[in-house]
């Protein structure tokens, strides 16, 4: 519209398409500022709106720069506005670290005034206060897991209308397509977490597969390097709990300034560590030398090492108690059998599904000797809560946990299927009191170092932040794209020459045509 020779675009009610996905380019940036009442001619805000259009229409891919608003007003994201994020999670069983870190990470951002919604392939299960003997859960088939993580994806689209991101939850880089998709879907960036490594074939054909065959060949079949590898990678940021997950990250091919460091959230809540005699009463413990395990009995979890350290164990602490809780997943058969054939049957108490925190308070020593990485969080949210609960912890010498604890002496660290060092280390937290301290010292520092809940939140924030920036701009790796964009910018100078304003005026990070 033209009005006593000066150009009024019209304005119009709702923000346009390009407002909510703003744009540059890597080369040559298209910022344009349009007067309001300028003498440039029609063309000049046509050409202009069929640019910004034209870009928007071909944004594949981002870089980190700001968006300018058609009508030259640059809009910046607010870093004091709070957000309203989308916290998904397709992992179909509700009891699950992947689950937990959700749920502590909700618990963070909404402490941190965020406005926070979970979304999750299943409904919530509380966990009882007191599960004497355990029960098993149900197993779902694999169609029956697809149905539930496709319709959790279908529900985090329909919710994300007036979100500024979507912080989806993944099991390993193995389905790294399921971002990819998320993100073509949505206007909004997609920050993807993963919450374990790869499986390794290797060792699964070498020490696991024959073992529990039923847990080892759907992880040796999905969770293999060739779907990352072939994954397109559109996701706005990825986060891993440990530097050797973002080195797995790097050798499938993730843009390396994409991938960020951050361990998962674990809060403890409602259920604070209790006195040890206050927690030994409410669970009907006795008053005994006692070693925890709580999680599930896949073999992967090394339960049947622990069963033979404590074996061992009895020999040199005749009153020692084994807890074992177990989860409901699994098959505990073997366990059985291995503890009746060994002869310790009495020794052991078995519990099922309790709260971690009142266990842990009970126990003397927490014993987490995993074989492995895979098939667990990079950071297990049992490990994180036996640190928070201020108890004696002996684990598995993996390389996500040599991360997490660093080089510094004082973690309980074993290698792997190990029994003879597993039994010493039990055995000394539990005869000598300074080497019972000196872990405790060393937990709380990894604790304040590494896992302080505040520091954490701020982080993720920080994330969210980088991710929703870097998602304002244009593609730089679509050649079609490039060139239309540039043959605009053409026709865009040659106006801006035919109306007496100097061509630079069409140039990234030169000065804009004067005002009249």
């Amino acid at each position: 519209m033209v009005a006593g020779g000066s150009l009024t675009p019209p304005r119009p009610d709702t923000p346009p398409a390009c407002e909510q996905r703003p744009h540059s380019h890597r080369c040559q940036s298209m910022r344009l500022r349009v007067a309001r009442h300028s003498s440039a001619s029609e063309s000049f805000y046509r050409i202009c709106t069929e640019s910004s259009s034209l870009l928007h229409r071909n944004c594949l891919n981002y870089t980190n720069v700001q968006h300018i608003h058609p009508l030259g007003k640059a809009r910046f994201w607010n870093r004091e506005e709070k957000m309203r994020i989308i916290l998904a999670s397709i992992h179909p069983q509700w009891l699950s670290g992947q689950i937990t870190a959700v749920r502590g990470l909700a618990t963070l951002l909404q402490e941190m005034g965020q406005r926070v919604d979970i979304i999750t392939a299943v409904p919530p299960d509380p966990v009882p206060i007191l599960e004497a003997q355990p029960t098993p859960q149900r197993r779902r088939f694999i169609v029956s897991r697809a149905l539930m993580m496709a319709r959790a994806l279908l529900r985090t689209v329909r919710n994300a209308d007036g979100a500024d991101l979507v912080h989806l939850h993944l099991p390993t880089p193995a389905f790294t397509l399921v971002g990819d998709v998320l993100q073509a879907v949505l206007p909004i960036p997609v920050v993807v977490s993963f919450e374990a490594r790869m499986a390794d074939c290797a060792w699964i054909l070498r020490h696991g597969l024959w073992e529990d065959t039923r847990f080892y060949a759907p992880r040796l079949v999905v969770n293999n390097p060739l779907p990352a590898c072939l994954s397109l990678k559109r996701a706005a940021r990825y986060v891993v709990s440990s530097d050797a997950g973002k080195e797995e990250l790097r050798r499938l091919g993730f843009p390396s300034q994409a991938v960020h460091v951050l361990p998962n959230a674990v809060v403890v809540g409602a259920d604070s560590p209790m006195t040890r005699s206050a927690a030994r009463q409410s669970l009907g413990l006795p008053e005994a030398p006692l070693v925890a395990y709580l999680g599930h009995f896949h073999h992967v979890k090394g339960v049947h090492m622990l069963v033979q350290a404590f074996a061992r164990l009895r020999a040199i602490h005749p009153n020692c108690r084994l807890i074992l809780a177990w989860s409901g997943l699994g098959d505990p058969r073997p366990i059985r059998r291995q503890i009746h054939r060994l002869g310790v049957s009495e020794q052991i108490i078995w519990l099922g599904r309790i709260p971690a925190t009142s266990l842990f308070s009970a126990a003397d020593v927490v014993a987490l000797p995993y074989l492995s990485a895979m098939g667990q969080c990079m950071f297990p949210a049992v490990l994180l809560e036996a640190l928070q609960a201020g108890v004696p912890l002996v684990t598995s010498d993996l390389e996500d946990f040599r991360c997490l604890f660093g080089n510094e002496r004082g973690a309980s660290l074993v290698p792997p299927g190990d029994v003879e060092a597993l039994t010493a280390a039990i055995s000394r937290l539990l005869e000598d009191e300074k080497a019972r301290e000196e872990t405790l010292e060393f937990q709380r520092r990894v604790l304040a170092r590494r896992l302080n809940p505040r520091r954490l939140a701020e982080g993720y924030l920080s994330i969210y932040r980088e991710a929703i920036e870097s998602h304002r701009t244009i593609p730089q790796h679509n050649p079609s794209a490039n060139r239309d964009a540039l043959r605009g910018q053409r026709r865009l100078a040659s106006t801006l020459q035919g109306s007496g304003c100097p061509e630079s005026a069409a140039s990234a990070g030169q000065d804009q045509c004067p005002l009249p």
